[in-house]
Protein backbone atom coordinates (compact mmCIF):
# COMPACT_ATOMS: atom_id res chain seq x y z
CA UNK A 1 0.00 0.00 0.00
CA UNK A 2 1.55 3.48 -0.96
CA UNK A 3 2.06 5.90 1.75
CA UNK A 4 -0.74 8.22 2.93
CA UNK A 5 -0.35 11.07 0.57
CA UNK A 6 1.44 9.67 -2.55
CA UNK A 7 0.24 8.54 -5.59
CA UNK A 8 1.26 5.25 -7.18
CA UNK A 9 4.41 5.18 -9.15
CA UNK A 10 5.29 8.81 -8.79
CA UNK A 11 7.97 9.94 -7.07
CA UNK A 12 7.65 13.65 -5.09
CA UNK A 13 11.21 14.58 -6.61
CA UNK A 14 10.21 14.06 -10.11
CA UNK A 15 6.69 15.71 -9.41
CA UNK A 16 8.90 18.95 -7.98
CA UNK A 17 10.79 19.18 -11.02
CA UNK A 18 8.15 18.99 -13.46
CA UNK A 19 6.55 21.98 -11.70
CA UNK A 20 9.56 23.61 -11.79
CA UNK A 21 9.90 23.81 -15.63
CA UNK A 22 6.64 24.92 -16.18
CA UNK A 23 5.35 21.93 -17.50
CA UNK A 24 1.90 22.59 -16.18
CA UNK A 25 -0.94 22.12 -19.05
CA UNK A 26 -1.57 25.78 -20.36
CA UNK A 27 1.58 27.49 -19.22
CA UNK A 28 4.37 28.71 -21.37
CA UNK A 29 8.18 28.07 -20.14
CA UNK A 30 10.05 30.91 -19.48
CA UNK A 31 12.28 32.65 -22.23
CA UNK A 32 15.56 31.75 -22.44
CA UNK A 33 17.92 34.62 -20.57
CA UNK A 34 20.12 35.84 -23.05
CA UNK A 35 23.49 38.55 -22.01
CA UNK A 36 24.78 40.47 -24.65
CA UNK A 37 27.33 43.41 -24.82
CA UNK A 38 26.34 47.17 -24.52
CA UNK A 39 26.15 49.02 -27.32
CA UNK A 40 29.04 52.01 -27.00
CA UNK A 41 26.02 55.25 -27.42
CA UNK A 42 29.05 56.98 -25.77
CA UNK A 43 31.38 56.37 -28.11
CA UNK A 44 29.39 56.69 -31.25
CA UNK A 45 27.92 59.95 -30.20
CA UNK A 46 31.09 61.48 -29.53
CA UNK A 47 32.75 59.98 -32.98
CA UNK A 48 30.07 61.27 -35.16
CA UNK A 49 30.08 65.01 -33.38
CA UNK A 50 34.04 64.87 -34.24
CA UNK A 51 33.57 63.98 -37.22
CA UNK A 52 30.95 66.14 -38.30
CA UNK A 53 32.71 69.40 -36.52
CA UNK A 54 35.76 68.31 -39.08
CA UNK A 55 33.63 68.48 -41.89
CA UNK A 56 31.99 72.19 -40.85
CA UNK A 57 35.25 73.25 -40.01
CA UNK A 58 36.91 72.32 -43.55
CA UNK A 59 33.72 73.06 -45.44
CA UNK A 60 34.23 76.15 -43.85
CA UNK A 61 37.63 77.04 -44.69
CA UNK A 62 36.75 76.22 -48.60
CA UNK A 63 34.41 78.51 -48.55
CA UNK A 64 36.32 81.35 -47.46
CA UNK A 65 39.23 80.71 -49.87
CA UNK A 66 37.00 80.39 -52.36
CA UNK A 67 35.33 83.93 -51.56
CA UNK A 68 38.28 85.31 -50.85
CA UNK A 69 39.26 88.13 -53.26
CA UNK A 70 42.98 87.56 -53.56
CA UNK A 71 42.26 84.42 -55.64
CA UNK A 72 40.94 86.02 -58.93
CA UNK A 73 43.39 85.82 -61.61
CA UNK A 74 43.32 90.03 -61.60
CA UNK A 75 44.41 89.96 -57.98
CA UNK A 76 47.44 87.57 -58.46
CA UNK A 77 48.32 89.09 -61.10
CA UNK A 78 48.38 92.15 -59.23
CA UNK A 79 50.64 90.50 -56.28
CA UNK A 80 53.05 88.87 -58.90
CA UNK A 81 53.82 92.33 -60.53
CA UNK A 82 55.43 93.57 -57.21
CA UNK A 83 58.25 90.70 -57.63
CA UNK A 84 61.21 91.74 -58.75
CA UNK A 85 62.06 89.77 -61.94
CA UNK A 86 58.49 88.43 -62.66
CA UNK A 87 57.37 88.94 -66.23
CA UNK A 88 53.31 88.81 -67.21
CA UNK A 89 52.35 88.28 -70.74
CA UNK A 90 49.32 87.23 -72.07
CA UNK A 91 49.11 84.26 -74.41
CA UNK A 92 46.41 83.13 -76.75
CA UNK A 93 45.47 79.87 -75.49
CA UNK A 94 45.05 76.83 -77.83
CA UNK A 95 46.91 77.78 -80.52
CA UNK A 96 48.44 74.27 -81.44
CA UNK A 97 50.76 73.74 -84.59
CA UNK A 98 52.98 70.71 -85.29
CA UNK A 99 55.84 72.59 -87.02
CA UNK A 100 59.30 73.67 -85.20
CA UNK A 101 58.22 76.93 -83.14
CA UNK A 102 60.95 79.46 -82.39
CA UNK A 103 60.17 81.32 -78.89
CA UNK A 104 61.57 84.42 -77.65
CA UNK A 105 62.33 82.67 -74.32
CA UNK A 106 64.24 80.38 -72.66
CA UNK A 107 62.53 78.60 -71.01
CA UNK A 108 59.39 78.80 -73.20
CA UNK A 109 56.22 79.37 -70.86
CA UNK A 110 53.24 80.05 -73.30
CA UNK A 111 52.06 80.87 -76.57
CA UNK A 112 51.58 78.18 -79.57
CA UNK A 113 52.25 74.49 -79.33
CA UNK A 114 52.42 71.41 -79.96
CA UNK A 115 48.93 69.40 -79.29
CA UNK A 116 50.86 66.68 -77.82
CA UNK A 117 51.74 67.00 -73.96
CA UNK A 118 54.54 65.73 -71.94
CA UNK A 119 54.57 62.83 -69.38
CA UNK A 120 54.48 64.19 -65.99
CA UNK A 121 53.95 61.26 -64.01
CA UNK A 122 57.59 60.99 -62.81
CA UNK A 123 58.98 59.97 -66.30
CA UNK A 124 63.09 60.80 -66.89
CA UNK A 125 63.60 61.31 -70.31
CA UNK A 126 66.90 60.41 -71.63
CA UNK A 127 67.32 63.76 -73.64
CA UNK A 128 65.67 67.00 -73.19
CA UNK A 129 61.70 67.30 -74.40
CA UNK A 130 60.49 69.64 -77.27
CA UNK A 131 59.88 73.12 -76.09
CA UNK A 132 56.70 72.91 -77.43
CA UNK A 133 55.46 69.16 -76.07
CA UNK A 134 55.93 70.79 -72.70
CA UNK A 135 53.78 74.68 -72.84
CA UNK A 136 51.36 72.37 -74.20
CA UNK A 137 51.94 70.62 -70.28
CA UNK A 138 51.86 73.97 -68.88
CA UNK A 139 48.79 75.30 -70.71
Amino acid sequence: MPPKGKTAGKSTSSAKAGAARGSRPGRKPPPPITVGRPKPWGLIAATTAMVLFAAVVLGYAIYRVNQSSKNTPEAKAQAAKAIPGIVLKDFQQQVHKTTPIKYDESPPFGGPHDPTWADCTGTVYPSPIRSENAVHTLE
